[in-house]
């Protein structure tokens, strides 16, 4: 039923692969391969936007294998089924469990991402900054790091601090291959000189 599942996976067929999954968890719970069936059928759904219904299998593996080696996949998996629903007071401890508990995870950039967006969700900006402010030092070869360049010049500009959004901006501007990037921090350039009063170069953006 395991190897069903993944083949159904590899053949793009996730309805077919859950129905694999869950016989098993039904059938077999105490199988060696229940607990990343039962992953297996949270990722699905989170895959499939149904994140209400991920939230079950998700908490179902935390709560039986803690200590499992696929644990921050279904801690991370957890907290965007969380964070989708904009529920930021579960989604932010859950992307912080993936971060801070397991140090040899590859998530561990995309958690403390998703983080920086929870506090921003509750109205903690400053938490927020700080969490990008780490991902820049700890991160720097993240292909996520320049939307959290972009983010945290967003911050700054609402606090007022201009000339650190602009040389924020300024350092990232050339080497952004995505348009849609571009086009927000040029905008944003645009108005943090407006803001500073300097129309020559605001027009340039």
């Amino acid at each position: 039923l395991y190897y069903l599942g993944y083949a159904s996976l590899k053949q793009n067929q996730p309805d077919n692969a859950a129905t694999h999954f869950k016989k098993l968890t039904t059938v077999h719970p105490q199988h060696e391969l229940a607990a990343d069936a039962t992953l297996q059928q949270g990722k699905i759904l989170v895959d499939k936007q149904q994140f209400p219904q991920a939230v079950v299998p998700l908490q179902k593996f935390l709560q039986a294998h803690a200590t499992h080696a696929k644990a921050d996949q279904a801690a991370f998996q957890l907290g965007i089924s969380h964070a989708r629903q904009e529920d930021w007071a579960k989604a932010a401890p859950t992307f912080q469990k993936v971060y801070q508990n397991h140090p040899q995870s590859n998530l561990r950039d995309r958690a403390l991402y998703e983080w920086a967006w929870c506090e921003k969700g509750l109205e903690r900006n400053t938490q927020a900054a700080a969490h990008y402010t780490t991902f820049l030092k700890q991160f720097p070869q993240s292909p996520l790091v320049q939307d959290v360049a972009f983010e945290l010049s967003e911050l700054e500009f609402q606090e007022g601090k201009y000339d650190q959004s602009i040389l924020r901006l300024a350092v990232i501007l050339p080497k952004i291959q995505k348009p849609d990037l571009k086009e927000r921090v040029l905008y944003r350039l645009g108005w943090n000189y407006y803001n500073k009063e300097n129309l020559v170069e605001a027009a340039k953006n």
